[in-house]
């Protein structure tokens, strides 16, 4: 009878375990975003960027609004200078209606209930199967607002957003030296409502140097995937004061030197 009793126990405690397990698969596979489908006017393929310095990240806007099944995305969609009609310049005076109204707000426009970047959870995840094409291969990058808040996801046309990758050390790293306007641009923000999203594109990256990569945007950060740098994308090729680096300096020195062979 005990031993009954306890092959009982045991078959309901396997049971137990495999249905948490399913239930942990399920859970998993309920996490995945299924993206959509984007349509790219681009037809031309282009190679992964390598670059042996720091460079500068660039995320351009190229679609906000509701998630659907397809979206159509365009090289610089959303650029600055086709948020307003071509009309509001020839008349100063006038208040034009913007082409992203209920999305963009002007530096001078009341302040809107939004949440800044650094509080706020997006949820962002990096296609590496949609590549997309500017002047190098791209992934494509897609960003949804999963807080409570409208958010302000970009200045102009650009997200504040930053490839990060492992270094040797098996730590996270910039790759990417984050995007700054200069003063005087007059540029407005580009707000992001609960439950839509954005579409941008991420430099494809080419290198010796295999590791994993991810995007960060405020406190939020992208699926990791796989790629390759050179061994020295870490490093920037300018000082803290804003200068080139001895390093970069004589390097460029020698690639003068070697050109007038």
């Amino acid at each position: 009878m005990l031993k009954i009793t306890f092959t009982l126990i045991t078959l309901l405690c396997l049971t137990a375990c495999v249905n948490t397990a399913k239930n942990v698969e399920e859970k998993l596979l309920d996490d995945v975003w299924k993206v959509p489908t984007l349509i790219n006017d681009s037809i031309k393929k282009r190679e992964p960027l390598e670059t042996s310095w720091l460079p500068t990240a660039k995320y351009d806007l190229m679609y906000i609004g509701a998630e659907k099944d397809t979206i159509f995305v365009k090289k610089y969609y959303l650029s600055f200078y086709n948020l307003y009609p071509k009309e509001a310049y020839k008349n100063p005076d006038s208040i034009p209606k913007p082409k992203l109204a209920g999305y963009y707000a002007g530096y001078l426009d009341p302040s809107h209930n939004t949440v800044s970047l650094k509080y706020a959870n997006l949820k962002i995840y990096v296609d590496t199967t949609q590549n997309l094409s500017e002047r190098n291969a791209r992934h494509s990058v897609f960003i949804k607002n999963i807080y409570k808040d409208t958010v302000v996801i970009a200045f102009g046309q650009i997200i504040d957003a930053t490839m990060e990758a492992l270094n040797k050390n098996g730590e996270w790293q910039p790759i990417e030296r984050p995007w700054r306007w200069s003063c005087g641009t007059g540029i407005g923000q580009i707000m992001l409502p609960p439950n839509e999203i954005v579409i941008t594109s991420a430099v494809k990256y080419t290198g010796e140097f295999k590791t994993q990569m991810r995007i960060k945007i405020g406190k939020s950060y992208s699926n990791i995937f796989q790629g390759s740098i050179h061994p020295r994308q870490f490093k920037s090729m300018f000082t803290k004061a804003g200068n080139y680096t001895k390093e970069y300096k004589k390097e460029q020195e020698e690639k003068r030197n070697s050109n007038k062979k």
